[in-house]
């Protein structure tokens, strides 16, 4: 086996983990940034990203040393935080995972010209989904998800560096006259708040831990956390590499020439592409779309996957049943996906404020779950090796929950007052 063929088999949930994170809150949330604010929310951006590791890493670290999940570790602390996790994180499944799909499908309409319903070709979408999943398993959307991944960064960063080509660097760039402003407060909220993607994302990384365990069978436990560290590293970069491509591309296409904004996130993805056209040529279209689908549909993909693990993972604790994993996982797929046709097939009037629900409990939610990964991360009874919680890590564990509770509190006001 070459190095090279070693080193990707290594990969796996930091894959899953960069596909669930990067979807809306890269290709709009990022892209506006960019577009509105020039670079100026480059460092915000990479200080949250550094703040949110340990929250993020602890996924992966307990599971590789113990076997079981995040939610495993919740219920040790007390039952009651799996209660409270089911509280605020089981509406938002249905939400997101309905949103993603929408703008999924709009970009797949934009890209290809068809005619068709959004709503038929989100429901195309989601069972494409099940289809995969339910078919493949873990195994087969782990190397469908690399193959998408790679698409996805080659295409990105070759739209990245078309885009840096056209820019014109200079002091307004980095230092807008905007930048320090109420409105570019409000907005720096919401954005840091969700990237690279909400603390909960923590608890699917777990459960994908565990399947990349099982399907190596490898007992070798040094092995298991030295393969989990380096996975997580590699995506949660990436992850941030990626933010800060699509705010380069926002720049070179909408700062300089202040175009108008669309508000939703189906108009600004459309906007991304006529931009490209009009600035680049027609060419160029190809390019970002796949660009930009892949971006999403890696998304689509991973949390349709992802959150029914955790959902069968909550049967399990909240009714202390035995019953099989996979006959849980498989019914749980069934029903978030059926569930999110359902809001979109009868609340599509309503959709905005079933999304700033979602937001609402994940920002509400976010701070808690990242005290708890802190406690299990660097408590007494952590049996998480000192080589892999140094320091550094527990200081900026502690400045990260600070700067959630932070975000959160001002989301919570923004959004209420």
């Amino acid at each position: 086996m070459s190095s090279y063929d070693h080193w990707f088999k290594r990969l796996g949930p930091g894959i899953l983990f960069a596909g669930a994170a990067i979807g809306v809150s890269h290709l709009v949330q990022s892209t506006r940034a960019g577009g509105v604010y020039g670079l100026g929310m480059l460092l915000p951006v990479l200080l949250v990203l550094f703040v949110k590791f340990p929250s993020f890493a602890i996924g992966s670290l307990y599971s590789a040393q113990t076997g079981e999940s995040l939610l495993d570790a919740y219920s040790k602390q007390h039952s009651a935080f799996v209660w409270l996790f089911a509280l605020f994180a089981f509406v938002p499944f249905f939400i997101v995972l309905a949103a993603v799909t929408l703008v999924t499908s709009a970009l797949f309409l934009a890209i290809t010209g068809f005619q068709w319903s959004i709503i038929l070709t989100s429901f195309v979408l989601l069972l494409i989904c099940i289809i995969l999943l339910q078919l493949g398993g873990y195994q087969k959307l782990d190397k469908l998800m690399k193959v998408v991944f790679i698409v996805m960064t080659i295409s990105t960063f070759a739209a990245t560096g078309i885009a840096i080509s056209k820019m014109t660097f200079n002091t307004n760039l980095f230092w807008p006259e905007n930048l320090f402003t109420s409105e570019s407060f409000i907005f720096m909220m919401a954005l840091l708040g969700f990237m690279p993607a909400p603390i909960d994302i923590a608890v699917l990384n777990s459960y994908w831990t565990l399947e990349k365990i099982r399907a190596k069978k490898d007992n070798n436990q040094e092995l298991k956390l030295r393969d989990s560290w380096f996975d997580f590293r590699v995506g949660y970069i990436m992850t941030g590499i990626l933010a800060f491509c699509f705010m380069f591309m926002g720049a070179s296409l909408f700062f300089e020439s202040q175009r108008v904004l669309p508000a939703s996130a189906i108009g600004f993805s459309k906007q991304i592409i006529n931009a490209f056209s009009v600035q680049l040529g027609t060419w160029s279209v190809g390019l970002v779309g796949v660009c930009a689908f892949t971006v999403m549909f890696s998304t689509t993909l991973s949390i349709a996957d992802g959150y029914p693990r955790v959902m069968a993972g909550l049967y399990k604790q909240v009714f202390n049943k035995k019953s099989s994993y996979k006959k849980l996982y498989l019914g749980s797929l069934w029903f978030l996906c059926l569930g999110a046709m359902l809001l979109l097939a009868f609340f599509m009037e309503n959709f905005k404020q079933m999304i700033d629900l979602a937001t609402t409990l994940t920002a509400l939610v976010s701070p808690v779950l990242a005290l708890l990964n802190h406690f299990i991360y660097f408590g007494k009874k952590t049996n998480i090796p000192l080589q892999y919680r140094p320091l550094w890590i527990k200081v900026t564990s502690v400045f990260g929950i600070v700067v959630l509770s932070f975000l959160s509190v001002m989301f919570i006001k923004i959004k209420l007052f």
